[in-house]
């Protein structure tokens, strides 16, 4: 009887820290979300920003529609150049903000007493998410972008302009967007599956030598050669891939030279115009996806850890008649739930206060113990509702 008090009362202390902190962290989450609401409801200088540059295009093309179809290439060129410095920019520019980041050797000495595998393993599926979630924004954005590039390619075919062999690079460039940005749809439905794939491949590879070393030489030899083949071609796929928007852009340029030449107002207004078009995306979006992580963390919050909490502490024979296990899986439930909901923190990243962004990033300071990695991997494990 008198060993029994001590770990009953540990347990109760426990339940009531995280209720705590849930609670607290409950009050920030519905603070921020307020806030999300309320600011911007309609942001009106990125709006009549965006408006004005499209509209001097539309009243351009309206005054001088025997260059329309020059007007649909310079569209095309600054959706080239726009995808050129997005993709390269975003990475570096929008993750050295990340402050509340740490150093890659920080984070792995937070895992530091587990194995490789486990510690390779929930780092991959960590980031992964992140990365996929804050991904969304500028993949719907490039997606609508290049779906008007191949309506103007459409538009080419039916008008009879000779856009020559551009017609089926930029329309395979699109569909190349489309793909990718459905395959982040396709990870976030399928979270376990694919990283563990991947995560496994030297396993898969040793198994694949073993079979194969079973095989007749012939056999071997076709094999062999047709991976090789296979990888020659997926690795001038990607590089055509990275590289094509900027030798595009150079030989459209060096084609239409002269167009540029005489039209470099027009060429100018309509780079602006996208780009800024293309900014307003992604400020709705990551906002939107922002508020939904947000609505999410409050379900989780109140649903799964305090009212859960307030069940257990107010059964007063919870912690004398349950077994020491079945307390500390009640808590263990009650703790996965309460960091779930501190996975990720929020970060706002703006051009001189407009065109506000908002990312995600991964909150390390709720990664202080190999337990807590072990709960959090079941997390990494499931889609983000």
């Amino acid at each position: 009887m008198d060993g029994s008090i001590p770990i009953i009362e540990i347990n109760r202390e426990n339940f009531q820290l995280i209720r705590g902190n849930a609670i607290q962290e409950l009050q920030n989450a519905e603070n921020e979300f307020s806030s999300l609401k309320e600011e911007h409801k309609i942001p009106y200088v990125e709006l009549i920003s965006t408006i004005i540059p499209n509209f001097i295009t539309v009243v351009l093309i309206y005054f001088d529609p025997s260059n329309l179809h020059i007007y649909l290439v310079f569209w095309i060129i600054a959706s080239l150049m726009l995808l050129m410095s997005k993709s390269a920019r975003s990475l570096y520019k929008d993750v050295s903000k990340m402050k509340t980041v740490e150093q890659p050797t920080q984070l792995f000495k937070k895992f530091s007493s587990l194995s490789e595998d486990k510690k390779g393993k929930t780092l991959f599926l960590a980031l992964g998410k992140m990365l996929l979630i804050n991904f969304k924004p500028f993949s719907i954005a490039f997606s609508l972008i290049f779906l008007i590039n191949v309506i103007i390619l459409i538009f080419f075919y039916r008008t009879g302009f000779d856009f020559g062999l551009y017609t089926i690079i930029i329309f395979l460039l699109s569909l190349s967007i489309f793909v990718i940005s459905g395959l982040t749809w396709w990870v976030k439905n399928y979270p376990k599956e694919f990283p563990e794939s991947l995560l496994n491949m030297d396993a898969k590879l040793k198994n694949f030598k073993q079979e194969l070393d079973s095989c007749s030489r012939p056999k071997q030899i076709f094999t062999v050669s047709f991976l090789i083949v296979f990888l020659i071609a997926m690795v001038v796929f990607l590089i055509a891939l990275i590289f094509s928007p900027f030798i595009l852009t150079i030989f459209l340029m060096i084609q239409f030279k002269d167009q540029l030449l005489t039209h470099i107002f027009q060429f100018f207004i309509i780079i602006i115009g996208q780009f800024l078009f293309l900014l307003t995306l992604e400020v709705f979006l990551s906002r939107y996806y922002t508020m939904k992580w947000i609505e999410y963390k409050i379900i989780i919050l109140k649903s799964s850890t305090i009212a859960s909490i307030d069940a257990t502490l107010s059964d007063p024979s919870f912690f004398v008649t349950k077994k020491p296990d079945e307390i500390k899986l009640r808590f263990d439930f009650v703790r996965l739930n309460f960091l779930k909901s501190m996975i990720y923190t929020t970060l706002k990243i703006d051009y001189f206060g407009f065109f506000i962004r908002r990312l995600l990033v991964l909150n390390l300071n709720i990664i202080q113990n190999d337990e807590d990695i072990k709960i959090l991997e079941d997390y990494f494990e499931n889609p983000l509702n």
